[in-house]
């Protein structure tokens, strides 16, 4: 009864996580796509939407064998398994070519890359571009277009 119940608690901490991390990325997604005038961008925003992709397998997992016994999971999750692989580098994929995309949208729009790292982030998680060279040496999104 005890891996049933530690299954199902899995299950819902893997749950809250994968929608969560999806609301938070889609909040970076239509944040990003406002274009302030100071824009903050960081690759490891957009891969968020890799978390809910990945544990599409633990999931799978734990709801085997919180139904049936566990070699009758681990036959299951064996087969899936070049699926799950294939789903890994879809979601690695995905990020690279959204963060691709979007850099070379704000190299279309005229944003100047500002040097340094931004204030508050760890160096190389995070770019700030501006419209206006001026906003470079500012800290906070005072002007918006």
């Amino acid at each position: 009864m005890t891996k049933k119940i530690n299954a199902f608690f899995s299950i819902l901490i893997l749950l809250v996580v994968s929608i969560l991390s999806f609301y938070f990325w889609l909040s970076e997604v239509f944040d990003f796509l406002k274009f302030h005038d100071e824009i903050i961008f960081s690759w490891m925003s957009l891969s968020l939407i890799s978390i809910p992709i990945m544990f599409v397998f633990p999931l799978y997992w734990f709801y085997l064998s919180l139904r049936y016994e566990q070699e009758y999971a681990l036959k299951k999750v064996n087969k899936i398994m070049p699926h799950f692989k294939c789903m890994c580098v879809f979601a690695f994929a995905l990020s690279c070519t959204i963060s691709f995309g979007y850099l070379s949208a704000l190299k279309s729009k005229g944003y100047i890359l500002c040097s340094g790292v931004p204030s508050g982030w760890t160096p190389g998680t995070a770019r700030k571009y501006v419209v206006d060279k001026k906003l470079c040496f500012s800290s906070g999104r005072q002007h918006e277009r």
